[in-house]
């Protein structure tokens, strides 16, 4: 699943560059618009791992990790959190 994810977000990547470009050398285009692009392309160009990846992974491997559960004399359950 996760590296579906990665084969899907790489071809975003490489439609939006293209897309991009296109609009770039567009002469009709905004200064203020060209910017944008190219901050946005910044971003996604930053290697950082998306949100929805990140999230999508943690809750793929969540099963993973190790917890703790602890049960009280009323019969109250609590989950130990790491931080």
């Amino acid at each position: 699943m996760v590296s579906y994810l990665d084969k899907t977000e790489k071809h975003i990547l490489q439609d939006y560059a293209t897309i991009s470009n296109q609009i770039l050398k567009d002469k009709k285009v905004e200064e203020n618009d060209k910017k944008s692009i190219i901050k946005t392309m910044d971003e996604l160009n930053s290697g950082e791992e998306s949100k929805l990846h990140k999230s999508l992974k943690d809750a793929l491997h969540a099963h993973e990790k190790k917890t703790e559960f602890y049960i009280k004399s009323n019969g109250d359950v609590y989950m130990r959190k790491d931080t």
